[in-house]
């Protein structure tokens, strides 16, 4: 029976050491929630797995971004793959790893996918773009379009385009 609590401590070690020691908030889905309840900014989340090699080698540039954007955004990770956080993973159509997704606390229905390269500057830059985008909108609001909304424009431009493409090959 000392086997079960022996690998129960290893795998809590494990899990416990990803962003020791970093400014890193390695949280679970009930803290998250807690966390985005009461933050009134952005929120970048990392969702990695324990297991994977890109997650780590994220790691490292990920606890520098927190350390570069400390006091001014929370930075903020999730181990996708822990039976704790499948609702989290779910709701934000997690599928593989490392997944960055940016939360404003003005529109926590939305949250966006970070596409860009995974190294410190461009994880700032892009963190840097999504404080600007929610401070513009405070100060003039509807000025700064969603993605759901900038998606939803470019669909609605592409059927247009394709409606008239359609209609012009009737013509000949």
């Amino acid at each position: 029976m000392r086997f079960i609590p022996t690998l129960l401590l290893i795998a809590t070690l494990a899990h416990a050491s990803f962003f020791a020691d970093t400014e890193v908030l390695d949280m679970n889905d009930d803290q998250l929630k807690h966390h985005l309840k009461y933050n009134s900014g952005i929120t970048v989340l990392l969702f990695y797995a324990s297991f994977c090699g890109h997650c780590k080698e994220l790691a490292p540039e990920y606890a520098r971004v927190a350390q570069t954007m400390k006091g001014v955004v929370s930075i903020v990770a999730m181990d996708g793959e822990a039976p704790e956080n499948e609702l989290a993973a779910f709701k934000y159509e997690i599928e593989s790893y490392p997944v960055i997704k940016i939360l404003n606390a003005d529109n926590l229905e939305e949250a966006d996918t970070y596409d860009g390269y995974l190294g410190h500057n461009d994880i700032v830059m892009g963190v840097f773009s999504a404080v600007n985008d929610l401070i513009q909108n405070r100060v003039e609001p509807g000025s700064v379009k969603t993605k759901a909304k900038e998606n939803e424009e470019n669909l609605a431009r592409k059927k247009r385009r394709k409606d008239r493409e359609q209609h012009a090959h009737t013509q000949l």
